[in-house]
């Protein structure tokens, strides 16, 4: 099920494009409607829900899929990208377990130190006044970039928590030994080595 395909319109079709057709496609797939049904209606509905959420629409974009993994789901892709990445290693999953818990010492350290910034920003714009009554438009720049950062926050936060739950999912793994006898020619062990003469 294509969202873009249900609502009729181009991938690159901004917010106004999707309202206009998400009511009109609602309409005549309405179930007290001649012709509608409730089963479109849901996939309308959902295909709505997708496309005018910037996230799942991102999502949707980049993986094809319609729903957005939970955070279970989303530490198990973490495991498993970080466990293919390090496959070729005599212990891939202790070498997933190592980048893991190395990406989030750094993901931790940077909340940290944004933390900090929040910190000094917040005890400056108070002090910043303007003369005359007019707006505070350096307050307000100040204001933002404290917003903006505690978004960097939250997003650091998710991420360390996908981080425990991947660690917690590898730590249910172990690799055996694995050892490789080579019994053929130079030329098998350099297919088997490499893939091809």
């Amino acid at each position: 099920m294509n969202p873009y395909d249900i609502l009729g319109v181009a991938r690159d079709a901004d917010a106004a494009t999707i309202k206009a057709a998400y009511r009109r496609e609602s309409s005549k797939a309405h179930p007290d409607r001649e012709g509608g049904s409730a089963e479109r209606m849901a996939e309308i509905n959902q295909a709505n829900d997708i496309l005018s959420d910037p996230d799942k629409r991102a999502h949707y974009d980049s993986t094809g899929q319609m729903n957005k993994p939970d955070l279970e789901g989303q530490a198990m892709q973490v495991a498993v990208a970080a466990f293919m990445q390090f496959i070729e290693l005599a212990d891939p999953v202790a070498a997933a377990v190592e980048h893991i818990q190395a990406e989030m010492k750094k993901a931790d350290k940077h909340a940290n130190e944004v933390g900090f910034k929040i910190a000094r920003l917040e005890a400056k714009v108070d002090k910043i006044k303007v003369k005359d009554g007019k707006p505070n438009v350096l307050a307000n720049a100040i204001n933002n970039e404290i917003e903006s950062l505690h978004k960097q926050c939250a997003t650091v936060d998710a991420f360390l928590d996908r981080g425990e739950l991947a660690l917690k999912f590898l730590r249910d793994y172990e690799m055996d030994d694995v050892r490789v006898e080579f019994t053929g020619s130079k030329a098998d062990r350099f297919f088997f080595n490499y893939g091809g003469y």
